[in-house]
Formats: structure tokens, sequence, C-alpha cells
């Protein structure tokens, strides 16, 4: 008799466990993914930018005339490829862009920001509306000498 009131006791114990374990295990998994999705768009935002600079300082565009703008547009359409599509994004070529002479340096920036919505939309239920700050701009620059 003894055993089945201590069972009907503990009954709704597994339930309150679970309730305290769920939001810590989904702000983990969530956040795994989100922070691995940034980290996959600063490599492509470091692919995008030295496909650029590799397109800007080949002697075929110093040749063919390329400017600036169209070295900058290069490196967006590489963005805009691998879905970098936000209209925040930059890019800006300096130091010698176009090329001019042999020798020369060129050097590409962009920038792109990425946002954490799943984690802060997750922190908001604890913290209430203004959770956890999670935006960030990542930043890759290349430096290649003029063929």
């Amino acid at each position: 008799m003894r055993g089945a009131w201590r069972r009907q006791r503990e009954k709704g114990a597994s339930a309150v466990e679970f309730a305290l374990a769920m939001p810590i295990f989904f702000i983990i998994v969530f956040g795994i993914f989100e922070f691995g999705l940034a980290f996959w768009y600063q490599q492509e935002l470091t692919s995008a930018v030295r496909e650029g600079a590799r397109k800007g300082v080949t002697t075929t565009a110093r040749s063919n005339g390329w400017t600036a703008d169209q070295i900058m547009q290069y490196t967006k359409d590489y963005m805009t490829n691998v879905g970098m599509t936000s209209g925040s994004r930059t890019v800006t070529c300096t130091n010698n862009c176009p090329c001019t002479a042999s020798g020369n340096t060129l050097t590409i920036t962009a920038t792109y920001p990425s946002d954490f919505t799943v984690i802060s939309n997750l922190t908001k239920l604890w913290w209430g509306t203004t959770g956890i700050a999670t935006t960030r701009t990542l930043t890759a620059t290349v430096s290649m000498q003029c063929e």
C-alpha cells in the first residue's frame, strides 16, 4: 500500500523535469545551428572577397579596363550566388583599385550582417522583450598583388 501511494505522489515529476530541461536543450541546439550558419557566412564572405580580388588583379582585367565598380559588383554577384542577399552588405575596393601597374596591391573589404533570430526569440522568453543582443557584422578583407 505504501509503494502505491509514493508512485501517485511522484507521477508528474518527469513532466516537471522535462519542462525545466527542454528550454536549455533548445537554446544549446539552436545556438549550435546558428553559430554554424554564421561560420559558414564568414567562410563564404571570405571566398567572395578573394574571388573579387583575384578577378581584379589579373592582367586580363587590366587590359579590358575593369573599373572599381565592376570589381565590387563581381564580388557582390558572388555573394548573391551563395545566398548572401541582405541589402545592408557592403563591398569596398581600395588601394590601387583598379590595378594600374604590375606589383601594386589591390584590397577588397566586404561586410555582411549576421543575426541569430532563433536564439534571440528564445532568449526573449526569459529576459523579456530585449533578449540577448544577437546581431554581428561579419567582415572579410583580402589584399592581392596586381599581375
